[in-house]
């Protein structure tokens, strides 16, 4: 399905309305950010060598090991249970967006605990998705690689580099194509209420007819993000740079912490809303879904409202 100019923009129009008058889905972009937004370092405090800065951390966890072993294991195995946990509500926070997207004219007192629960209970079809999508992308990187790593042992390294070089395009490429499919089999998953594997394949073909349409969307998200990353640098940099002349006291640095991790935090978590309500809007374009509105409507327009993505689904599915 070939889009137009106006629909794009429609898309984008959409996406920005919907965040300015729905602002209680800020939420789930901020959790949807967590992880994502890394504070850099303070301009107040010396600079040094990433390497060296590695090459240090790593001496001090073989000495730590060395002396305390159980403190590294169990420190270990903590980090790795924050990450889960971390990359779950993220989870979980992306269903709540696209959950409640489908019912935003409905009239509820507490959009996000009815957002949060629903984001929750798609938890585990969401992480069959994830886990889909990861295996397919090893597969693929082991089949690349493959000839790569048997050229090498063969010292023909020449040739090494020039099928790498290819075979990172094509890596690329693949990624690409997945994490398209991995939106909208998460869309279906929530909209359609269908399992994961069924929604992975309704995606590839969805897919399969929207390719290009989907790139340029993509690309269009892509080039806001970069605005938005450049006009906060300009505006956060000058203020991160006069609290770094200011002085080194404990108020000033945590000031500066303060700025680096809510300022961006908060900013990129709206970003993320509005990315994640263009992707739900151009679904429904491409999926032949009625369009989101934000407008009042009334109770008896409700109902017919949540048949429909089940009606277009099973169109989907018949012409498969």
């Amino acid at each position: 399905m070939r889009l137009t100019g106006a629909q794009y923009i429609t898309v984008i129009s959409t996406a920005w309305k919907v965040i300015r008058e729905k602002p209680f889905l800020w939420l789930f972009g901020i959790v949807l950010t967590l992880g994502s937004t890394v504070p850099r370092a303070s301009y107040n405090q010396p600079t040094t060598d990433p390497a060296s800065q590695a090459t240090s951390a790593w001496e001090t966890l073989c000495m730590t090991y060395a002396q305390h072993p159980n403190l590294v294991f169990l420190a270990v195995a903590f980090a790795l249970l924050i990450i889960a946990g971390v990359w779950a509500i993220r989870l979980a926070a992306k269903g709540a967006i696209f959950s409640s997207l489908q019912h935003l004219n409905e009239k509820n007192s507490r959009p996000l605990r009815t957002g949060w629960i629903a984001g929750f209970r798609s938890l585990k079809k969401f992480i069959v998705i994830e886990a889909a999508i990861v295996g397919v992308l090893a597969i693929c990187f082991g089949l690349l690689a493959l000839p790569i790593v048997s050229l090498m042992a063969n010292n023909l390294n020449e040739s090494a580099t020039i099928i790498t070089t290819y075979a990172l395009a094509v890596f690329l490429g693949i990624v690409l194509t997945l994490s398209f499919i991995r939106t909208y089999a998460q869309l279906y998953v929530m909209l359609g209420q269908l399992r994961p594997v069924e929604s992975i394949g309704i995606a590839y073909a969805l897919l399969r007819d929207n390719f290009l349409s989907s790139l340029l969307l993509l690309f269009i998200l892509t080039v806001i993000e970069l605005l938005v990353s450049i006009v906060v640098g300009i505006v956060i940099l000058p203020i991160q740079l006069s609290l770094g002349h200011a002085g080194g006291s404990t108020l000033i640095a945590t000031l500066d912490w303060l700025l680096l991790l809510l300022g961006p935090l908060g900013i990129f978590g709206i970003l993320a809303t509005f990315e994640h309500v263009a992707w739900y809007q151009f679904f429904h374009l491409i999926a032949t879904l009625p369009p989101v509105e934000i407008e009042a409507v009334t109770q008896e327009s409700i109902p017919e409202t949540r048949e429909a993505p089940s009606e277009s689904i099973s169109q989907t599915k018949s012409c498969l």
